[in-house]
């Protein structure tokens, strides 16, 4: 099950956090606990590694100072490069807000993982709640900004070229603003097929203005495309006359919405999948938190795939087909 590292807010995902690390420093390490809670929590920028059901599986944060610590990840699932994950996203959010470099202090047994991560020892060894430490830095580059003259600039075989042009790159969101930004983005990158998997079908997310224009759009674009959704709450959706059912009933052909089958596990997480080249994930209905791709082919024929095989057993629910009147 695939793995990301996102920002998160630390007042909405305190728990959360708090439990690894507990796990981790306080049972762990045997670290005091009041030496983990310093008081720096809610002046820093923190990162949280979820796979797609929504489990928490690693932490990390970044203070403004550029200092990042509270590296941890939860002990079964060590070795398979969250770790890296969280640290990269968090060297990213660095380089992004200005920093000119990153400082950690790592655990002695770690220093050859933030090594290969370009990180460089400097001092002498310390004791930092009773275990051995050195600090390490690592100089970040000067964030690359195109002159006027480059912007603007048409762009040629746009289609044929993207995928070298732009590269699989994920990018997290941690808000309803952000979640409903990248939603509008996967949207307008679809061409012939857009699945959407989700329990109760966030109305923010997929009944806003913009999203529903999109759809109504793409619909109407050819004959060959379709909208395809998958929903669990049925009944709820259908009394509150959601947006995008009330259009899905206006275009039979083009939008359909069906629901899970009856013998299919519920889901907290939400997809998007658009043709098979975009994807969209938020693993907890719960929380506007997870996290986009424009250009990834496997996760997006992965999902595809799965959306299909439930789709093929899904039910053709009256109270999703009758117009209210």
């Amino acid at each position: 099950m695939a793995v990301h590292a996102v920002r998160v807010d630390w007042s909405s995902n305190r728990d959360r956090l708090q439990q690894i690390r507990q796990r981790v420093f306080t049972e762990e390490q045997k670290v005091p606990r009041d030496l983990d809670l310093d008081g720096r929590d809610d002046d820093a920028i923190h990162f949280i590694a979820l796979n797609e059901a929504g489990q928490a599986l690693g932490t990390a944060r970044l203070l403004p100072t550029g200092q990042i610590g509270r590296m941890a990840v939860v002990p079964e699932q060590r070795g398979r490069g969250i770790g890296r994950q969280l640290l990269e996203a968090a060297v990213a959010e660095a380089t992004t807000v200005g920093l000119a470099r990153v400082f950690l202090h790592a655990q002695r047994h770690a220093e050859d993982f933030y090594r290969k991560s370009g990180f460089l020892p400097v001092g002498a060894e310390f004791l930092e709640a009773g275990i051995p430490h050195v600090e390490m830095v690592l100089e970040l580059p000067i964030p690359f900004r195109g002159s006027q003259a480059h912007r603007g600039l048409p762009k040629v075989n746009v289609d044929s070229k993207a995928d070298a042009q732009h590269p699989s790159r994920t990018v997290p969101f941690d808000s309803e603003t952000d979640a409903r930004d990248a939603v509008v983005r996967v949207f307008e990158r679809a061409r012939r097929a857009v699945s959407i998997s989700s329990a109760n079908l966030n109305r923010a997310l997929f009944g806003n203005d913009r999203v529903l224009q999109l759809i109504s759009d793409f619909a109407r674009r050819s004959r060959h495309v379709h909208v395809r959704v998958l929903v669990e709450d049925a009944k709820s959706i259908a009394h509150e006359s959601h947006p995008l059912l009330e259009l899905a009933r206006r275009l039979p052909s083009k939008v359909e919405i069906r629901r899970l089958p009856d013998d299919c596990i519920p889901s907290r997480r939400t997809f998007v999948v658009a043709d098979t080249t975009a994807v969209w994930i938020q693993p907890d209905l719960d929380e506007y938190v997870g996290w986009y791709n424009m250009h990834d082919r496997v996760e997006a024929r992965r999902l595809s795939d799965e959306f299909a095989q439930v789709f093929e057993r899904s039910i053709d629910d009256p109270e999703l087909r009758l117009l209210n009147l």
